[in-house]
């Protein structure tokens, strides 16, 4: 298998369940090693990549997104939380952000200076600004502030032991699904993985979500699993997959002329459903 992704483009893999779809997604997050060849992120081996160095900068929306306890707010803003005890001068998004110095050492005349070890917090009005952002970008901020306790609306367990809302308060399939996305972009990931993110949703829900995956797509590298044909005629790029092995390439234009292809067989059979 080759397959080449380029810079802030987006493909799309298809093919037939049990094609290797989810595979790709999961050597690419280095939830396994290949035994044989390599995956290559900007010429490095994946192999020799800790595997939180990749997974920070990756978001992942998957099919059924998963709400956290806590509010909305909180759900956006979860990828951001392990930013908050990073240690250095390089701290990604540092615009969230905003410094806190601690000496580690008493200095004495005949000592060296005190080491500094710069640990951050959030920059609660930088924040607030940032989650209506994305919000915004993933078409959530509408139906949210709809809400009466707005970005603060609880979601998951609320009233512990009384009650219990499994994925989300009163939230469609389709909301929960914006919400993951606006979580997806406030880490301002370099690359994007969307697995079958739209496939579980009905006509009107798929219309809205699908309108917040071309804006997060948008310089961005963004590799999309799906099946439905409105997703995949937005990618710049289509690899087609049968029995674990890519069978053709090219885009949805060039894939869909030749009626012989194997993808345009996909097409048809999707049509005819």
């Amino acid at each position: 298998m080759y397959m080449r992704v380029k810079l802030e483009r987006s493909v799309a893999v298809v093919g037939e369940s049990g094609s290797g779809k989810s595979t790709i997604m999961s050597l690419l997050l280095r939830y396994y090693d290949t035994d044989e060849g390599d995956v290559l992120l900007d010429g490095l081996r994946l192999k020799e990549v800790k595997p939180e160095s990749i997974r920070s900068n990756i978001a992942v929306v998957s099919q059924e997104p998963v709400l956290f306890t806590g509010t909305i707010a909180d759900n956006i803003i979860y990828g951001l939380e392990h930013y908050k005890h990073y240690k250095g001068s390089n701290v990604p998004l540092p615009h969230l952000f905003v410094r806190k110095q601690a000496s580690t050492a008493i200095s004495s005349s005949s000592a060296p200076p005190p080491s500094i070890q710069e640990t951050y917090e959030f920059d609660t009005d930088a924040l607030d600004k940032e989650i209506v952002r994305v919000a915004k970008e993933a078409n959530a901020h509408d139906f949210i502030v709809q809400f009466p306790q707005k970005y603060n609306t609880f979601v998951g367990m609320q009233m512990p032991f009384l009650f219990l809302c499994e994925g989300g308060l009163n939230l469609s399939g389709g909301q929960k699904q914006r919400i993951a996305i606006a979580r997806a972009l406030i880490k301002n990931p370099k690359i994007l993985l969307l697995d079958e993110a739209t496939s579980a949703l009905d006509a009107a829900g798929e219309a809205l979500v699908s309108d917040a995956l071309r804006k997060s797509m948008k310089g961005r590298t963004t590799i999309v699993i799906a099946h439905r044909l409105s997703t995949i005629r937005e990618c710049d790029w289509i690899a087609v997959l049968k029995n674990g092995k890519i069978v053709e390439q090219g885009t949805h234009e060039e894939l869909i002329a030749d009626d012989k292809t194997y993808y345009s067989e996909l097409v048809r059979r999707q049509l005819q459903a």
